[in-house]
């Protein structure tokens, strides 16, 4: 997924992620194309990122424009690369700490 959101915001907007995009900007372009269901999607998906309290109703403004909301909520919930990571690394972590406390 995350490979694909890339490509999209590399060809709109000519940034290689949608990290290097602000959320003023993607914001700006819901209010520039209000029906341009790609520009509400990257928007939710930053407000998802960054942990903006406006990310519900902003989902739920973006489902409006999709036709199969189960889809829409599997790319939501799709996790990026650095979560995927940083859930393994903390996984790794909790594993040695478990393996450190049962040895001593």
């Amino acid at each position: 997924m995350q490979t694909e959101l890339n490509h999209t915001v590399k060809s709109l907007f000519d940034k290689n992620s949608l990290d290097d995009l602000s959320r003023e900007d993607l914001l700006l372009m819901t209010v520039k194309y209000p029906y341009s269901a790609i520009f509400q999607f990257l928007y939710t998906r930053k407000l998802q990122s960054l942990h903006d309290l406006r990310f519900p109703s902003s989902a739920a403004k973006t489902a409006i424009y999709f036709s199969n909301p189960h889809w829409l909520n599997h790319q939501l919930r799709a996790k990026t690369s650095v979560e995927a990571l940083a859930e393994m690394e903390m996984a790794f972590e909790m594993s040695h700490t478990i393996q450190d406390e049962s040895e001593a």
